[in-house]
């Protein structure tokens, strides 16, 4: 579908109120986030991303993506750019699925973009009898989990070579898993029942799984400070 500049605006202001992304629609129109932390998801990107291509080579031919917690497609479209052959990208919740379609909707010119296939579907319920996928990013959704181990097992078979989890963690030295708190984690949500786990103990349950090497992912000094602060850790989960 083809939209004018006054009905991206629509669109984004009134049918869509909570945008967790910026981004740019063509004609003027850029969504508004509901915090004001863009520059936080640019610097992650700066960080997950850069890691991304120093790893894999700047380009993502012939290799599958997967997207979990996808959101509004943010991520999935900074990996459609680097043109992968294919990208799943689901989400539990409809509303930020249909955000995604309309933002590759409004900039459809990027034919790049055609190859996402957004998808609303339970985290929990993502079929495995597909293709494996080489690449699989978790980004912001450990935290929102009150089964780890389970999710994590069906990422493992899901995966093909490499997961890249981005998570919130408790910094309390005496837990293995705290019960989620949004005036204390502000990426949980209020009244969210989730369990927000330690560093080692989200390491620890990638490498239960069958993960065989777990590392982990450090900014450079003057980059995102709940990382270096370790209220925030990016681990690499590679299958083999």
């Amino acid at each position: 579908m083809k939209y004018s500049a006054e009905q991206k605006q629509e669109v984004a202001t009134k049918r869509f109120r909570g945008w967790h992304y910026q981004f740019d629609l063509g004609d003027g129109v850029i969504t508004q986030p509901s915090r004001p932390i863009q520059a936080w998801h640019e610097c992650r990107k700066s960080f997950i991303m850069g890691f991304i291509c120093t790893f894999l080579g700047n380009s993502l031919r012939g290799m599958r993506c997967l997207d979990i917690g996808c959101n509004a497609g943010f991520w999935s479209f900074e990996l459609a750019k680097m043109q992968a052959d294919y990208i799943r990208a689901v989400d539990s919740a409809q509303g930020v699925i249909d955000q995604a379609k309309f933002v590759r909707d409004c900039i459809q010119h990027d034919r790049e973009f055609e190859m996402i296939d957004f998808e609303a579907r339970d985290l929990f319920d993502i079929e495995e009898s597909v293709e494996p996928f080489d690449l699989i990013l978790a980004l912001g959704v450990a935290y929102h989990l009150t089964d780890l181990v389970g999710f994590f097992q069906r990422v493992y078979r899901l995966s093909k070579r490499i997961v890249v989890v981005d998570s919130t963690v408790s910094t309390r030295d005496e837990a293995i898993l705290e019960i989620s708190d949004h005036t204390k984690y502000i990426s949980c949500a209020e009244g969210e029942f989730s369990f927000v786990p330690t560093a080692k103990t989200l390491s620890r349950v990638l490498q239960h799984v069958g993960f065989k090497n777990v590392l982990q992912l450090m900014p450079t000094p003057d980059l995102l400070e709940p990382y270096r602060k370790g209220e925030r850790v990016v681990l690499v989960a590679l299958k083999s």
